[in-house]
């Protein structure tokens, strides 16, 4: 409390403090631009795993017809996972969805079925409760011979620990200049 002061008078403050926690943090897709490694990719497609976490919807992974075929995402640091959902061009095969601290052991957090002859998108949405994560695994297995193919997985969550920031294309919204023209 305070007391009014007279014409001249003064108080000051050495220090203030204010307690309290920090509002959690919104979940943001951890997966996006991750490293993305995929154990096998449709032969001279160039459908790397890592157009399964670009954020465009046009991208996409695509596996070889073999059993098991395995796409990891990493989000280079632990994180605590409310959802994940994985868009699907092709589930020919049974498949599973699993989660990792390590990278080593997995914990299957879905568990899908051979889809045959899709025309649009399958896509799968798997809500979790704050599940800690660094990795996410989208694993094929069953009858092989088919072929798996992933348009995009986002893993929405909460960094819980700093994680590597992502680099930044400076060249984005610049004008540009050529020397040459291809006649044409």
């Amino acid at each position: 409390s305070t007391t009014a002061a007279g014409p001249g008078d003064y108080f000051s403050i050495w220090e203030m403090c204010v307690y309290g926690e920090e509002p959690p943090a919104e979940p943001t897709n951890v997966a996006l631009n991750r490293p993305a490694t995929a154990t096998s990719v449709q032969g001279g497609s160039g459908m790397v795993g890592e157009f399964a976490v670009d954020g465009n919807d046009t991208t996409r992974w695509a596996s070889e017809p073999t059993v098991p075929s395995d796409l990891i995402v990493d989000f280079q640091g632990l994180c605590a996972l409310t959802q994940i959902t994985v868009s699907f061009e092709q589930a020919m095969m049974d498949y599973t969805i699993s989660v990792s601290e390590d990278g080593e052991n997995y914990t299957v957090v879905y568990e899908g079925t051979r889809v045959e002859f899709i025309t649009t998108p399958l896509v799968v949405t798997v809500d979790l409760e704050n599940i800690s994560a660094r990795y996410v695994k989208v694993s094929s297995f069953g009858e092989g011979g088919n072929y798996f193919s992933v348009w995009e997985l986002t893993a929405m969550g909460v960094a819980l620990e700093e994680i590597p920031a992502l680099p930044v294309n400076l060249a984005v919204g610049k004008p540009t200049t050529g020397t040459t023209v291809q006649a044409g």
